[in-house]
């Protein structure tokens, strides 16, 4: 093998340290020993796992489009940490052992002023290493510079990689899009890299060229990106960082069926076992008979005449399958080209019709490249049930290539670009797969959450929300007009004085050995500020009779729980989630007004209250077996808590006015199919508030979410119970439920009968502080696994106490979890995809499960 020379990086990288400087703000990150990979390398901790985890935190790396290239954030050499510079990475040069020359080694050689050392020295020496190749690996190794150690790291896991979102080639010029805001692109040239941003020099913004000695401004690099940013009828490419729309095009225009039909299965079939033959030296566009393309742009119908005979050539291709590349073809023993043809219109106007490849199973890229189906296929599968990046299944084709034919590789840019345009062409019913078969278009019970699959911050900031507020804001951005229509706190919660609820959870204590029981001045107190409230006199009542007339301070084991639930912050509601016209609530109130539910002609309508008021029901069981009866005490405790939730959803002698919605306007980061709005949501007095302080200082459903430097805080999904995903919203902040809200308000005309959410209680506040009649029928639950983080809410949230409810102890509350959970599959692909992009890979993602689960669902 020839002797390596010295690789070109830049213009000159070859006598000082070129490092790539880049004006942004470098935020420090707080030092981890996570990357260590053994005991000792934490005792003695290195610079370089300081900076190989900031990197894989930061995503400030990625694995570009020209083969086997890095960009990497520089650091300070003597702690690890990012500093605001860049340096390229290559893995180039090769090494084989003279004795063996299948035993082979990549180096990685670096532009920094250590690396180039390195570079010289391996570029002076044969490629052939005679004696022991392992020690020389290993001796190379160890004089890695620490970035191309860290990328040696990197990269081979490579399901933690950052990989350009958008990538496009013209001529020679390969253009990588790295980051958008703060701008970062790298320019390919030949088998030299370069990156460039935008710099502030002289006071102004200005495209500036990170590698470059002289001319930083003017440099062909940075003419070859002004010249894509013209392509692009961008203006001014300082402002490049505003873009955030992708654009993947191709020449193939016949949507493409997905499942596959019949027809195009047989043709793939017969292509694979060579039963059918395609005549891939001439590929000719057909005529379609039917769609938008049948005519061209003008109305003119396409030319018959045969484009071979007439020589409308396009040029030569070249076709790229899963096993091999072809450029030629042997015709009766001789090598011919394969080339493309188009077919002009029959008018006067100059329109051509390329070759679109949908029958011949291929995708025309640019009538250069042709790219056969199986190879995406056979991606869009990976990506949907491996975690495998697009660069990671790149380098496995590559592999395979080079391993079974040893003929030319489709690039990486070019198979992503051929992958998104195939996705976009795929033929999928979006609204029937976002759509359970067995729900249909109104589910009755939603699981909903959110997942941390997140994308570029600063780029979901830049994109305006759907703007259906109705509320017109004043100068400090507070909404002038508001709606208010909600139940406040105080006539929610079943006892309103924070101090008669923590003296009661005291009385209640004993049962949990947490704190002392009350003394008898505490008891005195807590009775008779019950008895100041008029609704609170019931309670007081019962309070004495089991607390034998004042002498017992402590409340008996038995009523321990239903007098907890009492005191808690939650609404008095939650222990009766009961719908307007329910039989239990009937049946509750037969009893108060003296009916026996403990007879046997009235057991059926126990039963119901068992079924669909299970806290009401546990207390009343107390009482069934004494045979002195029910005590009026408790028909009149009863009384006042079904009084109490009523007025959850009603403001008693107050006008709270029509409320006029604003017309809906779809968010562009979020997709539901088969819901789209309605109305919009209406700004409301509550949105001014943090919440009633009262509230706020007993709440402690607070859920705990984890912050990432640069990406957003993820997504929100909603299910139904089989598990079908009805859609889903990019969280522009931390989850909270303002999100459920506003998806149940203005999507759902009618709200589902059940909501199982992790969060589902502060739900339920948020929902009676701004819409309490639209969700009167709606009973709200904590999933089965989160429930024992609620130790101050209601137990009427809990999934537990229904377990005589068939339907709801039916319900799988963790289908939401586990869909979630599905989707951290292409968590590290989405990552730093363009908004567009990233809904459109969530979409189809989503999609492709919903349509597995909906066949296992028609099968069972």
């Amino acid at each position: 093998m020839a002797e390596h020379h010295q690789s070109e990086y830049d213009l000159s990288f070859t006598r000082k340290r070129r490092c790539v400087t880049m004006s942004a703000d470098s935020k420090r990150v707080s030092l981890r020993l996570e990357t260590a990979t053994s005991v000792s390398e934490i005792e003695d901790h290195h610079p370089k796992h300081e900076y190989l985890y900031q990197l894989e935190t930061t995503k400030r790396r990625w694995e570009i489009s020209s083969a086997n290239t890095y960009i990497l954030a520089d650091c300070n050499i003597e702690s690890g940490e990012l500093v605001s510079s860049y340096v390229i990475v290559k893995r180039e040069l090769l090494f084989h052992s003279t004795e063996d020359e299948s035993v082979t080694q990549y180096m990685h050689t670096c532009s920094c002023e250590n690396g180039i050392i390195q570079a010289e020295r391996l570029g002076s020496v044969s490629s052939g290493v005679s004696g022991n190749f392992e020690e020389f690996a290993s001796r190379e190794k160890s004089n890695y510079c620490i970035h191309s150690w860290a990328a040696s790291e990197l990269f081979s896991r490579p399901l933690n990689n950052a990989y350009p979102d958008y990538t496009t080639a013209y001529g020679d010029v390969l253009i990588d899009h790295l980051s958008v805001e703060p701008l970062l692109v790298s320019i390919t040239i030949g088998n030299s890299t370069h990156l460039v941003s935008v710099q502030k020099r002289f006071g102004a913004k200005k495209l500036s060229c990170l590698t470059c000695t002289y001319g930083k401004t003017s440099c062909e690099h940075v003419e070859s990106f002004r010249k894509w940013c013209e392509r692009q009828n961008i203006a001014s490419p300082e402002t490049y960082s505003t873009i955030n729309q992708s654009n993947f095009n191709c020449l193939s225009f016949t949507k493409i069926p997905y499942p596959l039909t019949e027809n195009l299965k047989e043709n793939f079939f017969k292509q694979q076992t060579g039963q059918k033959c395609i005549n891939l030296q001439n590929l000719v566009p057909a005529i379609p008979s039917v769609g938008t393309n049948s005519f061209c742009a003008h109305g003119h119908e396409w030319d018959i005449e045969d484009p071979v005979e007439q020589n409308w050539l396009v040029g030569p291709a070249t076709i790229y399958y899963g096993t091999h590349t072809l450029t030629h073809m042997y015709v009766e023993g001789e090598e011919k080209r394969i080339n493309v043809y188009y077919r002009p219109s029959s008018g006067p106007c100059n329109c051509q019709l390329f070759y679109d490849g949908n029958e011949d199973m291929m995708l025309n890229l640019n009538n250069k490249d042709i790219i056969h189906y199986s190879i995406l296929l056979l991606y869009l599968h990976l990506m949907v049930e491996s975690r495998n990046p697009l660069a990671s299944f790149h380098r496995a084709y590559s592999e395979r290539i080079a391993g079974m034919s040893g003929t030319d590789v489709l690039p990486l840019h070019k198979l992503r670009l051929g992958w998104n345009a195939f996705a976009r062409l795929l033929d999928i019913n979006y609204a029937s797969n976002f759509q359970c078969k067995v729900c249909e278009l109104h589910p009755q019970v939603v699981i909903c959450d959110g997942t941390s699959v997140g994308l570029n911050k600063k780029l979901l900031q830049s994109i305006p929300t759907d703007g259906s507020s109705a509320g017109i804001s004043n100068d400090q951005g507070v909404p002038t007009q508001t709606v208010d229509i909600g139940t406040r706190h105080s006539d929610r919660v079943f006892i309103s004085n924070p101090k008669v609820r923590r003296l009661l959870l005291q009385f209640c204590s004993t049962s949990k050995q947490s704190s002392k029981p009350l003394s008898s001045e505490e008891y005195s107190i807590m009775i008779d500020l019950m008895e100041k409230n008029d609704h609170l006199h019931s309670l007081a009542n019962y309070i004495k009779l089991i607390s034998s007339q004042g002498a017992h301070l402590q409340a008996p084991k038995e009523f321990c729980s239903f007098l907890e639930d009492l005191a808690k912050n939650s609404p008095t509601s939650a222990i009766l989630q009961l719908p307007v016209g329910s039989k239990a609530k009937k049946y509750i109130k037969e009893f108060i007004h003296g009916i026996d539910l403990f007879q046997g002609k009235n057991q059926y309508k126990l039963e119901i209250v068992q079924k669909d008021a299970p806290v009401i029901f546990d207390f009343l069981a107390k009482y069934g077996k004494r045979s002195d009866g029910v005590p009026t005490e408790v028909r009149c405790l009863l009384k006042d808590i079904l009084l109490k939730s009523r007025k959850s959803h009603t403001r008693d002698a107050e006008d709270t006015g029509t409320v006029v919605y604003p017309q809906p306007t779809e968010d562009p980061v979020a997709c539901f199919p088969c819901l789209p709005k309605h109305k919009g949501k209406p700004a409301y007095s509550q949105d001014k508030t943090t919440g009633d302080m009262s509230q706020r200082g007993q709440d402690t459903c607070r859920k705990v979410y984890s912050k990432h430097p640069s990406l957003s805080p993820g997504i929100f999904t909603v299910y139904c119970m089989h598990g079908v995903c009805y859609g889903f919203q990019a969280m522009r902040q931390v989850e909270s439920p303002k999100i459920p809200f506003e998806i149940l308000l203005t999507r759902f005309n009618n709200p589902p009968e059940i909501v199982i959410y992790d969060n589902a209680c502060r739900l339920h506040q948020y929902c009676l502080n701004r819409e309490p009649r639209h969700f009167i029928n709606t009973t709200f639950l904590v999933d089965r696994l989160h429930w024992k983080n609620h130790t101050g809410c209601s137990s009427g949230y809990s999934m537990e106490r229904y377990k005589s409810n068939k339907r709801i102890n039916s319900i799988n509350s963790q289908v939401c979890e586990q869909g979630n959970a599905e989707m951290q599959r292409i968590k590290a692909q989405v990552a730093y995809m363009l908004p567009d992009n990233f809904m459109f890979h969530i979409r189809l993602f989503l999609a492709m499960q919903n349509a597995k689960k909906n066949q296992l669902l028609m099968t069972a």
